[in-house]
Protein backbone atom coordinates (compact mmCIF):
# COMPACT_ATOMS: atom_id res chain seq x y z
CA UNK A 1 0.00 0.00 0.00
CA UNK A 2 2.78 2.35 0.88
CA UNK A 3 4.21 1.87 -2.67
CA UNK A 4 1.22 2.65 -4.29
CA UNK A 5 0.70 5.75 -2.41
CA UNK A 6 3.97 7.56 -3.58
CA UNK A 7 2.73 6.37 -6.98
CA UNK A 8 -0.63 8.21 -6.56
CA UNK A 9 1.52 11.50 -4.97
CA UNK A 10 3.34 11.64 -8.21
CA UNK A 11 0.46 11.10 -10.90
CA UNK A 12 -1.70 13.63 -9.30
CA UNK A 13 1.24 15.91 -9.92
CA UNK A 14 1.95 15.26 -13.43
CA UNK A 15 -1.96 15.92 -13.89
CA UNK A 16 -2.01 18.90 -11.90
CA UNK A 17 0.87 20.28 -14.22
CA UNK A 18 -0.17 19.02 -17.47
CA UNK A 19 -4.06 20.94 -16.48
CA UNK A 20 -2.03 24.15 -15.55
CA UNK A 21 0.37 24.08 -18.37
CA UNK A 22 -2.78 23.59 -20.90
CA UNK A 23 -4.75 26.28 -19.32
CA UNK A 24 -2.00 28.77 -19.30
CA UNK A 25 -0.28 28.34 -22.66
CA UNK A 26 -2.90 28.94 -25.17
CA UNK A 27 -3.33 32.41 -23.21
CA UNK A 28 -1.79 35.29 -25.11
CA UNK A 29 -0.12 37.92 -23.22
CA UNK A 30 -2.37 41.38 -22.68
CA UNK A 31 -1.29 44.12 -25.11
CA UNK A 32 0.08 47.29 -23.50
CA UNK A 33 -2.39 50.17 -23.51
CA UNK A 34 -0.99 52.76 -25.39
CA UNK A 35 -0.35 55.46 -22.61
CA UNK A 36 0.93 58.09 -24.93
CA UNK A 37 -2.54 57.95 -27.64
CA UNK A 38 -4.82 57.95 -23.98
CA UNK A 39 -2.70 61.12 -22.65
CA UNK A 40 -3.46 62.34 -26.08
CA UNK A 41 -6.90 61.84 -26.22
CA UNK A 42 -7.49 62.88 -22.88
CA UNK A 43 -5.20 66.06 -23.53
CA UNK A 44 -8.05 66.80 -26.67
CA UNK A 45 -10.83 66.15 -24.51
CA UNK A 46 -9.57 68.82 -21.96
CA UNK A 47 -8.92 71.67 -24.18
CA UNK A 48 -11.46 71.59 -26.51
CA UNK A 49 -13.91 73.41 -24.23
CA UNK A 50 -11.55 75.79 -23.31
CA UNK A 51 -10.99 76.49 -27.12
CA UNK A 52 -14.02 77.31 -27.63
CA UNK A 53 -15.01 79.24 -24.69
CA UNK A 54 -11.77 81.18 -25.46
CA UNK A 55 -13.26 81.94 -28.74
CA UNK A 56 -16.40 82.82 -27.89
CA UNK A 57 -15.22 84.93 -24.95
CA UNK A 58 -13.03 86.43 -27.03
CA UNK A 59 -15.49 87.03 -30.05
CA UNK A 60 -12.99 85.31 -32.25
CA UNK A 61 -14.15 82.69 -35.42
CA UNK A 62 -14.92 79.59 -33.34
CA UNK A 63 -14.65 77.92 -36.81
CA UNK A 64 -10.85 79.29 -37.52
CA UNK A 65 -9.81 78.55 -33.89
CA UNK A 66 -11.21 75.08 -33.76
CA UNK A 67 -9.52 74.26 -36.99
CA UNK A 68 -6.33 75.59 -36.40
CA UNK A 69 -6.41 74.31 -32.55
CA UNK A 70 -6.86 70.28 -34.24
CA UNK A 71 -4.86 71.25 -36.94
CA UNK A 72 -1.68 71.87 -34.33
CA UNK A 73 -2.77 69.01 -32.60
CA UNK A 74 -2.23 66.37 -34.83
CA UNK A 75 0.81 68.01 -35.32
CA UNK A 76 1.86 67.25 -32.20
CA UNK A 77 1.33 63.95 -32.17
CA UNK A 78 2.75 63.62 -34.99
CA UNK A 79 6.01 64.76 -33.33
CA UNK A 80 5.47 62.04 -30.68
CA UNK A 81 5.47 59.40 -33.86
CA UNK A 82 1.54 58.61 -33.14
CA UNK A 83 -0.37 59.41 -36.53
CA UNK A 84 -3.32 60.43 -35.55
CA UNK A 85 -6.88 61.25 -36.92
CA UNK A 86 -9.38 63.57 -35.89
CA UNK A 87 -12.98 64.11 -37.09
CA UNK A 88 -15.45 66.41 -35.33
CA UNK A 89 -18.70 68.01 -35.19
CA UNK A 90 -18.99 71.65 -33.99
CA UNK A 91 -22.44 72.66 -33.49
CA UNK A 92 -23.21 76.48 -33.30
CA UNK A 93 -26.91 76.74 -32.63
CA UNK A 94 -27.98 75.35 -35.44
CA UNK A 95 -25.03 74.70 -37.51
CA UNK A 96 -22.77 72.08 -37.56
CA UNK A 97 -19.01 72.39 -39.14
CA UNK A 98 -17.82 68.57 -39.55
CA UNK A 99 -14.14 68.57 -40.43
CA UNK A 100 -12.27 65.30 -41.31
CA UNK A 101 -9.11 64.71 -40.52
CA UNK A 102 -8.94 60.99 -41.23
CA UNK A 103 -6.93 59.63 -43.82
CA UNK A 104 -10.37 58.22 -45.45
CA UNK A 105 -13.78 59.30 -46.43
CA UNK A 106 -16.60 59.55 -43.97
CA UNK A 107 -19.69 59.10 -44.58
CA UNK A 108 -22.33 61.26 -42.71
CA UNK A 109 -25.51 59.40 -43.55
CA UNK A 110 -27.84 61.69 -41.98
CA UNK A 111 -26.90 64.77 -44.40
CA UNK A 112 -26.46 61.89 -47.17
CA UNK A 113 -22.93 63.55 -47.37
CA UNK A 114 -19.22 61.86 -48.10
CA UNK A 115 -16.00 63.95 -46.42
CA UNK A 116 -13.18 63.72 -48.00
CA UNK A 117 -10.11 63.83 -45.65
CA UNK A 118 -8.64 66.96 -44.80
CA UNK A 119 -11.95 68.79 -45.69
CA UNK A 120 -14.85 70.74 -43.87
CA UNK A 121 -18.31 71.02 -44.48
CA UNK A 122 -21.06 73.43 -43.06
CA UNK A 123 -24.51 72.70 -42.80
CA UNK A 124 -27.88 73.34 -40.58
CA UNK A 125 -29.61 71.13 -38.64
CA UNK A 126 -33.38 71.08 -38.81
CA UNK A 127 -34.31 68.50 -35.92
CA UNK A 128 -32.14 67.28 -32.77
CA UNK A 129 -31.30 63.35 -33.12
CA UNK A 130 -28.68 60.94 -33.65
CA UNK A 131 -26.46 61.83 -36.36
CA UNK A 132 -24.77 58.54 -37.97
CA UNK A 133 -21.51 58.04 -39.37
CA UNK A 134 -19.73 55.78 -40.98
CA UNK A 135 -16.03 55.32 -40.90
CA UNK A 136 -14.48 52.48 -42.65
CA UNK A 137 -17.53 50.10 -42.29
CA UNK A 138 -18.36 51.01 -38.51
CA UNK A 139 -21.55 53.14 -37.27
CA UNK A 140 -20.74 55.96 -34.96
CA UNK A 141 -24.36 57.63 -33.44
CA UNK A 142 -23.59 61.01 -32.15
CA UNK A 143 -26.73 62.35 -30.13
CA UNK A 144 -27.41 66.04 -31.10
CA UNK A 145 -29.17 67.78 -28.55
CA UNK A 146 -30.50 71.61 -28.35
CA UNK A 147 -28.13 73.10 -26.48
CA UNK A 148 -26.38 75.72 -28.01
CA UNK A 149 -23.01 75.01 -27.99
CA UNK A 150 -21.87 70.83 -28.37
CA UNK A 151 -18.70 69.17 -29.72
CA UNK A 152 -18.46 65.55 -30.85
CA UNK A 153 -15.44 63.98 -32.24
CA UNK A 154 -14.40 60.70 -33.49
CA UNK A 155 -10.81 60.41 -32.12
CA UNK A 156 -8.78 57.24 -33.93
CA UNK A 157 -4.66 56.03 -33.99
CA UNK A 158 -3.92 55.70 -37.81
Amino acid sequence: MKNKKGQFYVLTAVIICSVLFMLLYGREPMQKINTEFRSLYNNYIYESPIVINNAIYHNKNLSNQFKNFTASFIRYAKEKNINLGVFYMLKVDDDIEAANYLNDEINISTINEILMSNNHIRFKIENYNNMTIYFKNVTYLYNITEDKVQFKVLFIKQ
